[in-house]
């Protein structure tokens, strides 16, 4: 797996204290769930956006839901990622556009 940040080796550690074989795709799309994880939670923690705190919420839980889960196939791994980070970056849109005159 291509390490993006330092940070990425320690989620990769995470992802085989659980799944000790786990390489190619399945990590990378495992590491990017911890990845979601972790930006969601901090997405929640600083907007006062509903929207985007819901949102957040709730790229929180897919990732949650997929990231150690048993014989979960590459495929399904990818499609959680996807809705993951779409998710995320709703909630960082929603942030955006949060303002006095639209609260969302």
């Amino acid at each position: 797996m291509n390490m993006h940040t330092p940070n990425d080796h320690g989620l990769a550690e995470r992802v085989r204290a659980h799944f000790p074989d786990a390489e190619g795709a399945e990590l990378a799309h495992r590491v990017t769930l911890l990845r979601a994880i972790d930006h969601a939670a901090a997405l929640r923690g600083s907007t006062d956006s509903w929207l985007a705190a819901e949102c957040a919420k709730l790229a929180h839980d897919v990732a949650s839901m997929f990231v150690f889960r048993r014989d979960e196939s590459v495929d399904r791994l990818e499609e959680a990622t996807r809705l993951s980070r779409n998710l995320v970056s709703a909630a960082m849109r929603a942030a955006a556009l949060n303002d006095p005159v639209t609260p969302l």
